[in-house]
């Protein structure tokens, strides 16, 4: 293979390429030759100096993206194929062990009579920021505690979240258009819902109404929907950003019911759970059927000790969820969760989501513990098989009704979305951290601080009602959710919040509570008067 030109066009072309960050990488497969630019060694952790082979390649490849990337290459040499070469995988450096994630592109080029390749050549980029930037707009879109769904100018449903999926039990393909969300709105308010909507679409107006969904299983919940129009540089909707966020509580507590249905259903959710209880004095561990349904194992497989369900827990997880578990048992508390891998009776693991309470004898010793193993394998895949979405939903999280922001796993928020900055009329620099004190209410501030600082501490979803200071200086009432988000390894990396204005439901909710107050002294006050009246007559019978 002769050598690359040495002319001033190619130089300035190379030149042009190592300035904005591409190696280049040149490959002979007949002699197996292989040459790299110092940008593309610089990607596999390598000085500029290594020597590099086709076996380097493979080596500094991540070890789960090694296999696929090998046979996309060979596929890309077959002649009988096009000879284009697209994929993107994880290095690890072979030198400064940096884990780097890379778009790789090339070309092979065959012979004249088209019976083998003789050169294959490309580039490779580092898209790693780019990714985890697309993670992060992902992560809102999962994560936030609402049903998350798009439109086209004309109403058309393009796209929704998984919580909408789950909460539904229908697919995006099912959910598109307008017929299934129609159907699934209660029939009391669909004509309401339809008014209120196409009010909108005529208008460009923010949309914002309350109305029951029907889920997955039949039951009808309230939600608040809030959709605002997306618009291109020349004011035209392109589309429009909505989300549907559960109040069904907060009516049912306007109403003052409680639903002895919903109730039930809850429980019989319970059964799903694989539930166990631990003698801690006798060492014996009990199991609901669920033991055998969800995770393969015979009766007879199934040891009653707490031996058998330590040896099941998968050895890279296995110390530190049977340390909490002492731990906790141990120092006197009475609350323990835990998410782990556990072994299936066909050797394969679910993760799952264990958590237990914790009874105590007279003397203050543990003598029981009860707990219930949530499969969570399905979350878990899913959250493994977020990938890069449309640079559409980069515009996400300024463009939702909601107040969001991000934090450290710590409780440091590092970011807000542009409706905080509207509302509360602050900037970043004076809300990061623990910034966002300023705009509580100084009569809630120890009371918000005291609990968000607990639930840093134990890493789990938390959700808050308190009031906010406007960039006018008024006070409105937000419900407040957070969710804690981990990686592939189960380590929290970072939290999402919204604030939802529920200042009308929370005034309506006051309203109520004064009026039973009221009711209840003027029933006070007649009993008191009507015992008066029968003392008073007894008193001139007596006479």
């Amino acid at each position: 293979m002769s050598d690359l030109p040495d002319s001033s066009p190619y130089d300035n072309l190379h030149a042009a390429i190592e300035a904005a960050g591409i190696g280049t990488w040149d490959f002979n497969p007949l002699s197996g030759s292989l040459r790299w630019s110092d940008r593309c060694k610089e990607l596999f952790g390598l000085p500029a100096d290594a020597l590099i082979d086709y076996s380097v390649f493979l080596a500094g490849l991540h070890p789960d993206d090694r296999a696929k990337t090998d046979a996309v290459v060979q596929q890309a040499l077959q002649p009988t194929g096009t000879g284009e070469y697209d994929i993107e995988y994880r290095t690890i450096g072979l030198q400064d062990g940096k884990l780097r994630r890379v778009r790789a592109t090339g070309q092979a080029v065959f012979d004249e009579a088209r019976t083998r390749a003789v050169r294959f050549v490309g580039t490779v980029m580092d898209v790693t920021q780019r990714y985890q930037q697309a993670q992060d707009y992902q992560a809102v879109i999962e994560y936030i505690p609402q049903m998350v769904w798009l439109t086209d100018p004309a109403g058309y449903h393009t796209f929704f979240n998984q919580r909408w999926t789950d909460y539904t039990g229908y697919t995006l393909a099912q959910s598109q258009g307008t017929e299934m969300w129609n159907n699934l709105l209660h029939p009391d308010d669909r004509a309401r819902a339809q008014q209120v909507w196409g009010r909108s679409l005529q208008t460009g107006e923010d949309y914002e109404i309350e109305y029951r969904f029907k889920g997955v299983d039949g039951a009808y919940r309230w939600f608040l929907g809030l959709a605002k129009p997306i618009r291109d540089e020349q004011g035209e909707i392109t589309r429009w950003f909505g989300t549907c966020t559960d109040i069904h509580d907060q009516k049912l507590a306007e109403a003052q019911l409680r639903s002895s249905e919903e109730r039930y259903h809850m429980a019989s959710l319970a059964t799903n759970d694989a539930i166990w209880d631990w003698n801690l004095q006798t060492n014996s561990v009990s199991w609901n059927d669920a033991i055998f349904r969800l995770y393969g194992y015979t009766r007879a497989e199934v040891e009653a000790t707490s031996q058998w369900w330590y040896e099941h827990i998968h050895p890279a997880d296995a110390s530190r969820v049977v340390d909490g578990i002492h731990r906790v048992i141990d120092n006197g508390h009475t609350m323990w969760q835990d998410e782990y891998r556990y072994r299936r009776a066909d050797g394969s693991y679910a993760y799952v989501h264990d958590r237990g309470y914790v009874s105590h004898g007279e003397d203050g010793r543990p003598i029981r513990m009860i707990g219930a193993m949530q499969d969570v394998t399905e979350q878990r895949q899913i959250q493994r098989a977020l990938r890069e979405r449309d640079e559409e939903f980069a515009s996400l999280a300024d463009n939702m009704a909601q107040l969001a922001w991000m934090a450290k796993p710590d409780g440091y928020i590092y970011w807000y979305n542009q409706q905080w900055y509207d509302y509360t009329g602050t900037t970043l620099a004076e809300m990061q951290g623990q910034g966002w004190k300023k705009v509580h209410h100084p009569d809630h501030l120890a009371r918000v601080a005291a609990t968000v600082d607990a639930a840093w501490d134990l890493g789990k979803a938390w959700e808050l009602t308190f009031p906010l200071r406007g960039r006018n200086g008024a006070y409105r009432w937000f419900l407040t959710r957070a969710v804690p988000v981990h990686n592939e390894q189960g380590k929290l990396v970072r939290w999402l919040g919204t604030n939802t204005d529920v200042t009308e439901q929370k005034q309506l909710q006051e309203q109520l509570e004064r009026a039973y107050s009221d009711l209840e002294a003027k029933i006070v006050f007649r009993t008191l008067d009507l015992e008066h009246q029968v003392q008073e007559l007894r008193r001139r019978l007596g006479e």
